[in-house]
Protein backbone atom coordinates (compact mmCIF):
# COMPACT_ATOMS: atom_id res chain seq x y z
CA UNK A 1 0.00 0.00 0.00
CA UNK A 2 2.80 2.40 0.86
CA UNK A 3 4.51 1.78 -2.52
CA UNK A 4 1.21 2.54 -4.26
CA UNK A 5 0.90 5.89 -2.42
CA UNK A 6 4.46 6.83 -3.35
CA UNK A 7 3.80 5.95 -7.01
CA UNK A 8 0.60 8.02 -7.06
CA UNK A 9 2.38 11.00 -5.48
CA UNK A 10 5.22 10.74 -8.03
CA UNK A 11 2.78 10.58 -10.95
CA UNK A 12 0.89 13.62 -9.59
CA UNK A 13 4.18 15.50 -9.02
CA UNK A 14 5.40 14.85 -12.58
CA UNK A 15 1.99 15.73 -14.02
CA UNK A 16 2.04 19.08 -12.20
CA UNK A 17 5.63 19.69 -13.22
CA UNK A 18 4.78 18.87 -16.84
CA UNK A 19 1.72 21.15 -16.87
CA UNK A 20 3.45 24.14 -15.29
CA UNK A 21 6.68 23.51 -17.19
CA UNK A 22 4.84 23.62 -20.52
CA UNK A 23 3.03 26.83 -19.58
CA UNK A 24 6.32 28.54 -18.76
CA UNK A 25 7.76 27.54 -22.11
CA UNK A 26 4.74 28.98 -23.89
CA UNK A 27 5.34 32.36 -22.25
CA UNK A 28 9.10 32.38 -22.75
CA UNK A 29 10.50 34.38 -25.66
CA UNK A 30 10.87 32.53 -28.93
CA UNK A 31 14.44 32.06 -30.20
CA UNK A 32 15.55 34.40 -32.93
CA UNK A 33 16.12 32.83 -36.32
CA UNK A 34 19.62 33.92 -37.26
CA UNK A 35 19.25 32.44 -40.73
CA UNK A 36 16.85 35.15 -41.85
CA UNK A 37 18.46 37.52 -44.32
CA UNK A 38 17.73 41.18 -43.82
CA UNK A 39 17.39 43.20 -47.00
CA UNK A 40 19.30 46.46 -47.02
CA UNK A 41 18.60 49.36 -49.28
CA UNK A 42 21.68 48.31 -51.23
CA UNK A 43 22.43 44.85 -52.48
CA UNK A 44 25.45 42.81 -51.39
CA UNK A 45 27.01 43.33 -54.84
CA UNK A 46 26.95 47.10 -54.26
CA UNK A 47 28.77 46.71 -50.92
CA UNK A 48 32.10 45.49 -52.24
CA UNK A 49 35.40 47.09 -51.31
CA UNK A 50 35.47 48.72 -54.75
CA UNK A 51 32.16 50.44 -54.00
CA UNK A 52 33.94 52.26 -51.15
CA UNK A 53 35.38 54.61 -53.79
CA UNK A 54 31.89 56.19 -53.84
CA UNK A 55 32.30 57.24 -50.19
CA UNK A 56 35.62 59.08 -50.39
CA UNK A 57 35.37 62.29 -48.36
CA UNK A 58 32.58 60.94 -46.14
CA UNK A 59 32.65 60.00 -42.48
CA UNK A 60 32.64 56.19 -42.14
CA UNK A 61 29.86 56.32 -39.54
CA UNK A 62 27.54 57.92 -42.13
CA UNK A 63 27.70 54.98 -44.54
CA UNK A 64 28.31 52.04 -42.19
CA UNK A 65 31.95 51.47 -43.12
CA UNK A 66 32.44 48.44 -40.85
CA UNK A 67 29.03 46.78 -40.97
CA UNK A 68 27.79 47.34 -44.52
CA UNK A 69 30.97 46.25 -46.29
CA UNK A 70 31.83 43.10 -44.34
CA UNK A 71 34.83 44.72 -42.71
CA UNK A 72 34.03 43.85 -39.09
CA UNK A 73 34.79 40.10 -39.36
CA UNK A 74 37.83 40.76 -41.53
CA UNK A 75 39.35 43.30 -39.15
CA UNK A 76 38.49 41.03 -36.23
CA UNK A 77 40.41 38.22 -37.95
CA UNK A 78 43.38 40.51 -38.65
CA UNK A 79 43.64 41.95 -35.12
CA UNK A 80 42.67 38.78 -33.22
CA UNK A 81 43.00 39.54 -29.47
CA UNK A 82 43.58 43.23 -30.19
CA UNK A 83 40.12 43.66 -31.72
CA UNK A 84 38.46 44.61 -28.42
CA UNK A 85 40.98 47.41 -27.88
CA UNK A 86 40.39 48.52 -31.45
CA UNK A 87 36.63 48.83 -30.91
CA UNK A 88 37.22 50.85 -27.74
CA UNK A 89 39.94 53.09 -29.19
CA UNK A 90 38.81 53.66 -32.79
CA UNK A 91 36.84 56.85 -32.19
CA UNK A 92 36.87 60.21 -33.96
CA UNK A 93 37.34 58.63 -37.40
CA UNK A 94 38.66 60.72 -40.25
CA UNK A 95 36.82 60.84 -43.53
CA UNK A 96 37.64 58.11 -46.02
CA UNK A 97 40.49 59.26 -48.26
CA UNK A 98 41.94 58.02 -51.53
CA UNK A 99 45.48 57.92 -52.87
CA UNK A 100 45.61 56.25 -56.28
CA UNK A 101 43.75 52.97 -55.99
CA UNK A 102 44.17 52.83 -52.20
CA UNK A 103 41.68 54.00 -49.59
CA UNK A 104 42.60 54.95 -46.05
CA UNK A 105 41.31 56.47 -42.86
CA UNK A 106 42.35 56.92 -39.26
CA UNK A 107 40.71 56.82 -35.87
CA UNK A 108 41.99 57.37 -32.39
CA UNK A 109 41.38 57.02 -28.69
CA UNK A 110 39.21 59.97 -27.65
CA UNK A 111 41.20 61.00 -24.59
CA UNK A 112 44.63 60.28 -26.07
CA UNK A 113 44.37 60.83 -29.81
CA UNK A 114 47.98 61.83 -30.39
CA UNK A 115 49.45 58.78 -28.69
CA UNK A 116 46.96 56.03 -29.57
CA UNK A 117 45.59 55.85 -33.09
CA UNK A 118 44.81 53.41 -35.87
CA UNK A 119 45.43 53.82 -39.59
CA UNK A 120 43.42 51.55 -41.90
CA UNK A 121 44.53 50.99 -45.49
CA UNK A 122 42.35 49.21 -48.04
CA UNK A 123 43.31 48.04 -51.49
CA UNK A 124 39.99 47.31 -53.22
CA UNK A 125 41.73 46.08 -56.39
CA UNK A 126 43.46 43.22 -54.55
CA UNK A 127 40.77 42.88 -51.85
CA UNK A 128 43.28 43.44 -49.07
CA UNK A 129 43.25 45.32 -45.75
CA UNK A 130 46.03 46.50 -43.43
CA UNK A 131 45.51 47.95 -39.97
CA UNK A 132 48.32 49.92 -38.34
CA UNK A 133 48.20 50.71 -34.63
CA UNK A 134 50.41 53.43 -33.20
CA UNK A 135 50.67 53.72 -29.44
CA UNK A 136 53.25 56.13 -28.14
CA UNK A 137 56.45 55.47 -30.07
CA UNK A 138 55.46 51.89 -30.86
CA UNK A 139 53.82 50.93 -34.13
CA UNK A 140 52.29 47.58 -35.05
CA UNK A 141 51.19 46.50 -38.50
CA UNK A 142 48.52 43.86 -39.14
CA UNK A 143 48.07 42.52 -42.67
CA UNK A 144 45.23 40.45 -44.03
CA UNK A 145 47.07 39.14 -47.10
CA UNK A 146 50.14 41.25 -47.82
CA UNK A 147 51.80 44.52 -46.84
CA UNK A 148 50.23 47.38 -48.77
CA UNK A 149 52.88 49.92 -49.81
CA UNK A 150 52.05 53.54 -48.99
CA UNK A 151 52.04 56.08 -51.82
CA UNK A 152 53.61 59.48 -51.07
CA UNK A 153 50.42 61.34 -50.09
CA UNK A 154 49.35 58.56 -47.73
CA UNK A 155 52.83 58.43 -46.17
CA UNK A 156 52.72 62.19 -45.61
CA UNK A 157 49.29 61.89 -43.96
CA UNK A 158 50.54 59.15 -41.65
CA UNK A 159 53.63 61.13 -40.70
CA UNK A 160 51.45 64.14 -39.94
CA UNK A 161 49.28 62.01 -37.63
CA UNK A 162 52.31 60.47 -35.90
CA UNK A 163 53.82 63.89 -35.15
CA UNK A 164 50.65 65.79 -34.28
CA UNK A 165 50.81 67.19 -30.76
Amino acid sequence: MQKKNIMIRLVIFFAILLIFGCKQNQNSPKPINNNVKVENSTSAKENTLESLYNYVGKNPVEFGFFDNFGLTPRIKAILKDGYNDFTLDFKNPSVLKRDGDLLYMSGCQEINCNDNFYFIVIDPKTDDINVHHFQGKRGLSFEEKAIIAFPDAMSAELEKLKHAK
